[in-house]
């Protein structure tokens, strides 16, 4: 086993992405790259066993929006789009299944609308606890809307899972992946249902500084990996690639 990789998984909606993401972090990095099948085509099967080792996991259940109360439903909508809650949510849920499976000692999972700049391996020695997970806290607007919603308890944070750090016997992953395959209907998303588990469970946290994780692009700040989330943020990456980064 490696001591220290990066996961990232994909569906077929998020195909077009992997060129750019790939591109990116081979610029900086050496380390092996577990690219895990959220349903990819066969195209993008092969892009990634090019550049890494794929593996397969079994579907997460379907994320229908029938099975959620109306109530949720319009909040989860609000929070992350009418049209992006419903057609992402199967690929969201399955990330706490492929960090349990991660090959690697220590993992990064990086979003595949991230941009990874520098090396990563300062993160490879940044954890010294088993059952700690290093991750950044989300946004202001994210946290009192979470709140606003009765989504979140005023108490608990919320924490951005676009960027992870984990040991792979992380006691935290386990009981992520465990809620998220038996309660999906009561989260938005996968990183509520991790901020859920850190909250109710008192997982240590290793606050991950923002370089590795940053919404906003500045010459003036020092970014490692910068995340376009969310529908805005895929325009962007849009408008950034060249002709060689599309998959037709």
């Amino acid at each position: 086993m490696n001591p220290f990789g990066v996961i990232t998984g994909c569906d077929k909606n998020q195909e077009w992405l992997l060129p750019w993401w790939i591109e990116n972090y081979q610029r900086h990095n050496p380390f092996p790259v577990a690219f895990f099948d959220f349903g990819m085509t066969e195209r993008g099967r092969l892009i990634c066993e090019q550049h890494g080792q794929v593996i397969k996991i079994n579907k997460a259940k379907e994320n229908h929006e029938q099975s959620i109360n109306p109530k949720d439903r319009l909040d989860f909508e609000l929070m992350y789009g009418e049209h992006r809650v419903w057609t992402s949510r199967l690929a969201w849920f399955q990330k706490p299944q492929a960090a349990f499976l991660t090959p690697f000692e220590t993992t990064v999972w990086i979003d595949l609308d991230c941009e990874v700049r520098q090396s990563l391996l300062p993160l490879s020695t940044l954890l010294k606890e088993e059952d700690t997970i290093a991750i950044k806290r989300e946004v202001d607007w994210i946290q009192f809307f979470s709140h606003l919603t009765q989504q979140s308890y005023l108490d608990e944070m919320i924490y951005n899972s676009g960027v992870i750090v984990f040991k792979k016997q992380a006691k935290v992953i386990s009981l992520w992946k465990e809620l998220c395959e038996s309660f999906f209907e009561q989260f938005p998303g996968d990183q509520e249902a991790l901020s859920r588990v850190i909250y109710t469970h008192q997982i240590p946290i290793c606050d991950l500084h923002e370089k590795y994780n940053q919404s906003e692009d500045s010459p003036d700040k020092e970014i490692v990996i910068l995340h376009y989330a969310g529908e805005d943020g895929k325009e962007m990456i849009k408008k950034k690639l060249e002709p060689s980064h599309l998959i037709s």
